[in-house]
């Protein structure tokens, strides 16, 4: 029972990383990487 909790408590913390990761990801890439230079670009 504790083990099979806890093992789902560490599986609910690593895809939440992991989301934070690739949130983190996205808006350091996107923003700066992809929209300025475009806009820029554009303009």
């Amino acid at each position: 029972m504790l083990s099979g909790l806890l093992s789902h408590a560490v599986s609910i913390s690593t895809d939440i990383s992991i989301i934070n990761t690739f949130i983190g990801f996205r808006i350091k890439t996107h923003p700066y990487a992809y929209h300025f230079p475009y806009h820029y670009g554009l303009d």
